[in-house]
C-alpha cells in the first residue's frame, strides 16, 4: 500500500471521528431552544427552561443561568440559584451568598439550600442567622440546610426550635439535633446535653428532657431525681414523667409524695402501697383528679374500691360525661375482678356504646356464663369499625374464658381473618395460651401474603426472643412503627432496637410517624 493512499484513509478516518464528535457534541435543537428561552421576555418561560435544562444536566448551560441569577423576576432568580447548587456550580457560590439579602423570601430559601448543596461551609454563620426568620418555611430550609452542612455547633439554636410553632420544623429540628449526637462523640454530647437541665432558660430544660426521653439514656437518672424536690413544679412534673419512662423504681418513695400529680405513674409502676393513698382522690371535686385515681385503682387491682366504682355506671344516660364514667367504670371493674358488677355489665352488652369494654370486662372477671354472647360479637359479620373492635376484644375475652379449648378456634381465625385487629388479637392470645409453643405458627405467619398477619407475627416473634426472622416482615415492623397507633407504636419501636437496628435509622422511622412529635 503506496504512502498515498495510507494519507487518504487517514484523512478520511479523520473525517468521520470528527463527524462522530461534532453529531455527539453538539447541542440538540431542543437544548438550542431552550437555550434561546433563557433570555425569552417572559418569566414563566425562562423559568421552565432552567428547570428542564437542570432536568437534563446539562453544564454547558451554566454560564447562561448564572446571568439569570441577577434576573428582574425573583422567581427566575430562585430558580437560577437553586439550578446551579444542584449542578454543583463552585463558581457560583460568591453570587448566590449576595442572594442571601434577597428581598423575597424565596430567593433567599433558594440561595440558603444551594449554599447546602454546594457544601459551603463558610456560608453557616449566615445561614445560621435564618434560624429565627419569621416565615415557617425559611426556619425549615435553614435547619435542612445545616443538617446537610453537618453544622453540629448549631445544636443549641437548633434546640430552641423543639416548640416551635412551626410543626415540620420542629420535628427536623428534634431529628437533626439527633443526627448530630449519634454520629459525635455520644457521651460528650450526651454530657452537654444534661447541662441544660439547669439552664435557666425554660427552653434549655424542655429540649434537653426531650433528648434524654428519646435517646433513653439512663446516665441521666441522677440527674433527673433532683428535680424532684424542685421549688418548679413545672421541672418536677416532667422529671417524674420522664423517670416513670425509665422504670427508676427508686423514685417511686419520692414520686409517691407527689400524689396526686404521680397516680397514673405510680399506678403503671404497679405500686401497690400508693392504694390507700390513691383512694382518698377517687371522690375528689376535680373530675380529671378523681378519673385518674379511678383508673390507677383498676390498673393496682384494689378490689375494695369496686362499690365505689359501681356507683358510677348508669346505663339509662346517654351523655356525654355518662358515657365517659361508664367507659371508666366498666373497664376498671373488670381490672378489678368485681364478680358483682357482672349483671351491670352484661346490662351494657346490650348498647352499643360499651360492648367493646363490656367484653373485655367480662372476659378478665371470668364470667364463663357470657360466653354464648361475647361468641356472638365474634360470629357477626364484620361491616363496620365497632364490629371489628368487638370481634378483637371477643377473641381476647374468649381465651381468657375458654383456655387451652380454643386454641382450635384461634388456629382457624388465624388461618382466615381479613382484619388486622382479628390477627393481632388472635396471635396475642394464642402466645398467652402457649407461650413459646406457638412460635412454629408465627414463623408460618411471617412468610403470609398479607401485610398485617406476617408484620404483627414477625414482632411477636421477636417479643419472644426469635431474632432470625425473615427479611420481608423484618422490614413491615418498621411499617408497624409508622403507620401504627400509640400501642402497636411502642411495641414496634422495643422490637427495632431489640434487633439492634441503629439509632439513626429509629430517628427516620419516628419522623415518619405522623403521631410523633406533633
Amino acid at each position: 500500500m503506496s504512502k498515498n493512499i495510507l494519507i487518504v484513509i487517514g484523512l478520511a478516518c479523520a473525517v468521520i471521528t470528527a463527524a462522530v464528535i461534532i453529531r455527539i457534541t453538539t447541542p440538540s435543537e431542543e437544548i438550542i431552544e431552550l437555550y434561546r428561552q433563557l433570555n425569552h421576555s417572559d418569566a414563566q418561560t425562562r423559568w421552565t427552561a432552567i428547570e428542564l435544562l437542570e432536568k437534563k444536566n446539562d453544564r454547558n448551560s451554566i454560564p447562561a443561568i448564572r446571568k439569570l441569577l441577577d434576573d428582574k423576576n425573583y422567581t427566575v432568580r430562585a430558580r437560577a440559584g437553586y439550578a446551579l447548587g444542584s449542578f454543583q456550580d463552585k463558581k457560583s457560590i460568591q453570587a448566590i451568598r449576595k442572594m442571601l439579602k434577597d428581598e423575597f423570601k424565596l430567593v433567599r430559601a433558594s440561595a440558603i439550600s444551594s449554599l447546602s448543596l454546594l457544601d459551603d461551609s463558610k456560608s453557616i454563620p449566615e445561614i445560621r442567622k435564618f434560624l429565627v426568620d419569621e416565615d415557617d418555611s425559611i426556619r425549615e430550609t435553614t435547619v435542612q440546610a445545616l443538617a446537610n452542612l453537618n453544622d453540629s455547633e448549631s445544636i443549641p439554636e437548633l434546640m430552641k426550635l423543639f416548640d416551635d410553632k412551626g410543626r415540620w420544623v420542629r420535628k427536623l429540628a428534634f431529628r437533626t439535633v439527633l443526627r448530630f449526637i449519634i454520629k459525635s462523640d455520644y457521651k460528650e454530647s450526651m454530657a452537654k446535653i444534661r447541662n441544660l437541665l439547669t439552664s435557666d432558660e425554660p427552653k434549655g430544660f424542655g429540649s434537653a428532657i426531650s433528648i434524654i426521653s428519646y435517646l433513653k439514656d439512663r446516665e441521666s437518672i441522677p440527674e433527673l431525681r433532683k428535680f424532684l424536690k424542685s421549688n418548679n413544679s413545672n421541672r418536677r412534673f416532667i422529671a417524674m414523667h420522664v423517670l416513670g419512662e425509665f422504670n427508676d423504681t427508686e423514685s417511686i418513695p419520692e414520686i409517691r409524695k407527689m400524689i396526686p400529680t404521680s397516680i397514673s405513674i405510680l399506678a403503671d409502676w404497679g405500686d401497690k402501697e400508693s392504694i390507700p393513698e390513691i383512694r382518698k382522690w377517687i371522690n375528689n371535686k376535680d373530675d380529671g383528679i378523681s378519673y385518674g385515681a379511678i383508673r390507677a385503682l383498676g390498673i393496682l387491682g384494689d378490689k375494695e374500691s369496686a362499690p365505689e366504682v359501681r356507683k358510677l355506671l348508669d346505663y339509662d344516660s346517654d351523655s356525654t360525661k355518662a358515657m365517659s364514667w361508664n367507659w371508666l367504670a366498666i373497664e376498671t371493674l373488670g381490672r378489678m375482678g368485681d364478680k358483682e358488677s357482672v349483671p351491670l355489665i352484661r346490662k351494657m352488652l346490650n348498647k352499643k356504646y360499651y360492648q367493646k369494654e363490656a367484653i373485655t370486662a367480662l372476659g378478665r372477671i371470668g364470667d364463663r356464663e357470657s360466653i354464648p354472647r361475647i361468641r356472638e360479637f365474634l360470629d357477626k359479620p364484620i361491616y363496620t369499625q365497632e364490629d371489628s373492635y368487638n370481634a378483637d376484644a371477643a377473641i381476647t375475652a374468649l381465651a381468657e374464658l375458654e383456655k387451652q379449648a380454643f386454641i382450635p378456634e384461634l388456629q382457624k381465625i388465624l388461618n382466615n381473618a381479613k382484619k388486622y385487629d382479628m390477627h393481632r388479637a388472635a396471635i396475642d392470645a394464642l402466645v398467652k395460651l402457649t407461650g413459646r409453643a406457638a412460635i412454629p405458627e408465627l414463623k408460618r405467619l411471617a412468610e403470609n401474603k398479607d401485610f398485617p398477619a406476617r408484620s404483627f407475627a414477625a414482632m411477636v416473634l421477636v417479643e419472644l426472643g426469635e431474632k432470625d426472622i425473615p427479611k420481608e416482615p423484618r422490614e413491615n415492623i418498621k411499617g408497624i412503627m409508622i403507620y401504627g397507633n400509640v400501642e402497636e407504636y411502642r411495641r414496634a419501636e422495643q422490637v427495632l432496637r431489640a434487633l439492634d437496628v441503629p439509632q439513626s435509622e429509629m430517628i427516620e422511622y419516628q419522623f415518619e410517624s405522623e403521631d410523633w412529635m406533633q
